[in-house]
């Protein structure tokens, strides 16, 4: 993996313009939102409904920064790398290297398209 320099911020962008083409939308369709950045999320003017960029992806649960989700997929998609490995990287305990990456393998063999794009991202 090349040694990207990548910020949380940068992350978040990334996931903006990949789930919506950089404008964000709530799934009711409307645009007109209230960032609460307090909180990093979304309202809809609309439907009053709260919302992520990680809401309805395969980052919403785990407890992990998106710059260790994007490392974790560079290397779960570039090789064999155990979950020994990956824990070690991500710095965080073995049985949730092993969750991550169980969640990255199956997002990748569904096409999963902001797993895929993150991982070309970051070839």
């Amino acid at each position: 993996m090349n040694s990207i320099k990548i910020t949380e911020e940068d992350c978040r962008q990334i996931l903006i313009d990949l789930k919506w083409d950089s404008k964000p939308k709530c799934n009711c369709g409307c645009t007109k939102l209230y960032f609460l950045s307090t909180r990093n999320i979304y309202k809809c003017s609309s439907c009053k409904k709260q919302f992520s960029v990680i809401s309805d992806t395969i980052f919403k649960s785990a407890k992990i920064t998106l710059k260790k989700w994007f490392t974790a997929i560079a290397l779960v998609e570039g090789g064999n790398v155990s979950t020994v490995q990956l824990g070690k990287v991500l710095e965080i305990q073995q049985c949730a290297a092993w969750k991550i990456k169980d969640k990255i393998k199956k997002a990748l063999k569904e096409e999963d398209k902001i797993v895929l794009s993150v991982s070309e991202l970051m070839k």
